[in-house]
């Protein structure tokens, strides 16, 4: 095995949790700069502060990625307990499940008239709701099961202050929950009036689950880490003592972000032509599909979370491919930016902000395109002559060429002019071109761009693939701690992820 990259799970809690409060008090600072949400002493509810730009762009950004680091925490949080009680592992289930509602909440704001928004104030508020019931009672189980198990092992001890907070945190979490069934003539006794009342229980509630998952991590999780390593992955353990609890390869990461970027286009598609949104003769282009509900839900959701997994993707893609000069690097932070240039994308629809939302559709198609043409040379340069003609190295190759001849016909002016000759060689005017050749080389650059990502990985083969990702181990310590047992991983021969797929 070798280690590329380590962070430990407490650590990585505390950042997504300090990520998720300041992300809070910003779009809180804009929303009432812009006078849009109600200043202090009168506080807005969270939700309200997302309905707006900017707050709406950052927070659909924040959140995918809180989301997904509060999911990998959970099998640290919960793998300690499920060698004793198989019950353990739908808990797990039920806490990966209440922060995919916590994600949605990020992607659906609550406001359907807006159209800086156009949610759903159902789905936003069902969703919030799953989310805050399912994880508080996560909380109140596991902190339970680990006071019983304290106390089994220490009879004539006191609880140390970190489970007596943890008791406390989860408590306060659970009464805050009556803020739903409160009529409004009790809530109006504070006499802030609106929905502050409201609003100060929901956003103590939101602290204090962050405050408990760092708490509990930091407590209870310290032996446990987030790997980015090479490995042989048929191996759960390592001479080192360390115990794989789940492992997320390269191959599979690349596999899921090509599935959920075909099922977002035919999904999007399917539903802007079922509401009528293509006139009759035309082909949509991508982004008008991400304007209006549900593909505007799908989209703030995928391509965020989509654009993660691609840029993890890109990394492991750096490794496989051998080479550790200045040069591969900076083709990496490349394809980073073109991922990055496709969240802005998915966050910013074209009505909502059309220039951010060109700038970031920019970034990606012409970024992506000069990491494609430069790893494509650097591979002609360096590799032997007969294997440039190797059948992944030709595929790759060819889908740069086609991906840039797509860039200069739709980008720069003698594209343009070649496809407006194009369109009336086939008997066309200039509108039937805009409306269907145009957003036909769109549709095919974007394939190509995608089928470009899955070739590049996959060609280094299923061993190698397999063989590189992210792993949540748990690592040896000298001290064990007195109130927790030897954990072990989630089945007899750990839990390898792409059983799951």
């Amino acid at each position: 095995m070798v280690l590329i990259a380590s962070i430990k799970v407490p650590l990585y809690s505390a950042i997504a949790g300090c990520s998720m409060i300041a992300c809070m008090f910003f779009t809180y600072y804009t929303c009432v700069h812009q006078q849009e949400c109600p200043a202090l002493p009168k506080l807005p509810t969270i939700s309200n502060t997302f309905d707006n730009p900017p707050g709406n762009f950052v927070s659909r950004f924040v959140i995918s990625h809180v989301a997904l680091a509060m999911s990998l925490c959970q099998w640290a949080i919960w793998t300690p307990l499920a060698s004793t009680n198989k019950c353990e592992k739908l808990f797990l289930n039920i806490g990966l499940l209440s922060i995919f509602c916590f994600s949605i909440v990020g992607a659906i704001c609550d406001d359907d008239t807006n159209p800086q928004c156009r949610g759903n104030n159902t789905i936003h508020s069902v969703s919030a709701v799953t989310f805050f019931v399912l994880y508080n009672m996560n909380m109140v189980i596991i902190t339970c099961c680990k006071k019983k198990k304290t106390k089994k092992k220490k009879k004539t001890q006191r609880c140390c202050s970190s489970d007596v907070l943890l008791v406390v945190l989860s408590v306060l979490s659970m009464a805050s929950k009556v803020r739903w069934f409160l009529p409004s003539s009790v809530l109006a006794l504070g006499g802030l009036g609106g929905e502050t009342p409201l609003a100060i229980i929901e956003w103590s509630d939101v602290f204090l689950i962050i405050g408990w998952t760092i708490l509990y991590c930091g407590k209870h999780a310290r032996n446990y880490a987030l790997h980015y390593r090479t490995e042989d992955s048929t191996l759960t353990t390592t001479t080192t003592g360390e115990v794989t609890v789940i492992r997320f390869n390269a191959r599979t990461i690349t596999l899921a972000v090509t599935v959920l970027s075909a099922g977002t286009l035919v999904m999007c598609y399917y539903y802007i032509k079922k509401q009528g949104r293509v006139p009759a003769g035309s082909w949509p282009m991508i982004s008008d599909m991400f304007v209006y509900p549900p593909g505007n839900w799908i989209s703030r959701w995928t391509l965020v979370f989509g654009s993660t997994l691609t840029i993890f993707a890109h990394v492991c893609l750096y490794h496989l491919d051998g080479r550790t000069t200045i040069g591969d690097k900076a083709l990496t932070v490349l394809s980073v930016i073109a991922c990055l240039g496709l969240s802005v994308v998915g966050c910013v629809n074209e009505k909502e902000n059309n220039t951010i939302h060109l700038i970031g559709a920019g970034i990606f198609f012409g970024g992506y395109d000069l990491f494609m043409v430069l790893r494509s040379l650097r591979h002609v340069v360096t590799a032997q002559a007969r294997s440039i003609f190797h059948r992944y190295n030709a595929l790759q190759i060819f889908l740069t060429i086609l991906s840039c001849v797509c860039s200069v016909l739709r980008f720069t002016e003698f594209g343009q002019s070649l496809v407006l000759g194009m369109g009336s060689s086939m008997g066309g005017n200039v509108g039937n071109v805009g409306k269907v050749i145009v957003p036909v080389i769109e549709w095919i650059d974007t394939a190509t761009i995608l089928s470009y990502m899955t070739s590049a990985v996959l060609s280094h083969g299923k061993e190698n693939t397999e063989g590189i990702g992210l792993a949540i181990v748990q690592t040896a310590s000298a001290e064990e701690e007195d109130d927790d047992e030897k954990s072990l991983p989630l089945t007899s021969s750990s839990l390898n992820y792409n059983l799951l797929i």
